[in-house]
């Protein structure tokens, strides 16, 4: 055994001495909930396929008090999200994030699910300082010796390839109730100011159809080459009735000048809610980043995520969107030219 193995097994077998959680078999009871925490202090795309599982338990829990422990990446865009009660953003720094799990730790909750599947002990930790040993925590299935951290784990949800699908079903078996996939409620309520906004913008510009575009990538794997943008630019310029709208961050704005002609417009960097609204009226949505994909996604809008490669499309794809699909670099300008001819010259 190696010695970060063995290192490992060592804080495991401590933490089953110290925390000593009773492990469930079957998920709680949603009437006797009074008040359920959602741990999601992640990324952007990941708090939104977590809205419909936000909804499933607000139906089957009505009297509970919802609560997210949410990021400064993704808590605004639970702005208009009308069934969460309170939203804690998550501190950044390890002391001040301790003093924050020990005060929400008065919250008394009935129930606590973890939606973070990455460094599982990190998140096993903050549930059980939060919850204590009485608060029943919740996990899609990791592992037998996750239960030391976690009461119940669904192994339902681990047979889901799907984010969006595997977070609907963690939810749905925690709260001990069958459900049907067919049945996810996937929207995000307009925000009026923001879209007052928006309307003004493409008033003012002209802009009738468009096409939005995004030029940055969250992740350095999946940022497009100012090539490839030529590429998608060349194969949608061929439908001239639609404007096409860059949207970026602030580090991508000389990618956006120099890729900028007759027929585009730079959007301004935005809130992220203004940018939900300038892309809740267009045609098309292209993008290499997952974050907008799943944006689009919630919005229904058509959707095409632009991957260095196909390892991802299965779990991120747009998900039941009307034209919604992952490509690759390959023959990227025949496929591209194909699609758009599906969607916009409907």
């Amino acid at each position: 055994m190696s010695d970060r193995k063995l290192i490992k097994s060592f804080f495991q077998f401590l933490f089953s001495l110290v925390l000593r959680n009773k492990k469930l078999m079957q998920g709680v009871e949603p009437s006797k909930l009074k008040k359920v925490l959602i741990i999601r202090h992640d990324a952007l795309g990941d708090m939104i396929i977590t809205l419909p599982s936000i909804y499933l338990l607000r139906k089957l829990a009505p009297q509970a008090k919802i609560h997210i422990l949410a990021s400064k990446r993704n808590f605004k865009i639970l702005k208009n999200v009308k069934e969460i009660d309170k939203v804690f953003i998550a501190e950044d720094g390890t002391p001040e994030f301790l003093k924050q799990l020990l005060t929400m730790k008065e919250e008394k909750y009935s129930l606590i699910i973890t939606a973070i599947t990455q460094k599982i002990t990190k998140q096993g930790l903050t549930a059980y300082i939060i919850g204590g040993r009485s608060t029943p925590k919740a996990l899609y299935f990791r592992g037998d010796d996750k239960y030391v951290f976690f009461n119940f784990q669904s192994k339902i949800a681990r047979n889901y390839v799907i984010e969006w699908e595997r977070m609907y079903a963690l939810f749905a078996d925690t709260l001990s109730n069958e459900f049907d996939i067919d049945d996810m409620d996937i929207r995000l309520e307009k925000d009026i100011q923001e879209s007052s906004l928006v309307k003004e913008y493409l008033a003012e510009n002209k802009v009738e159809q468009y096409i939005v575009i995004n030029l940055s990538a969250g992740q350095a794997r999946n940022e497009l080459s100012e090539e490839t943008y030529r590429e998608i630019l060349k194969c949608v310029s061929e439908f001239d009735t639609f404007k096409i709208i860059f949207i970026c961050m602030n580090k991508d704005m000389e990618k956006a000048r120099l890729l900028s002609d007759k027929n585009t417009l730079l959007y301004p960097p935005s809130d992220i809610l203004n940018i939900t609204e300038l892309i809740r009226n267009a045609s098309l949505c292209i993008t290499p980043d997952t974050s907008i994909v799943h944006l689009a996604c919630v919005l229904r809008i058509p959707t095409i995520g632009i991957y260095s490669n196909d390892e991802d499309a299965a779990s991120w794809s747009p998900y039941k969107v009307e034209g919604g699909c992952i490509m690759n670099y390959e023959n990227l300008s025949e496929r591209l030219t194909d699609y758009c001819k599906q969607i916009l010259t409907k």
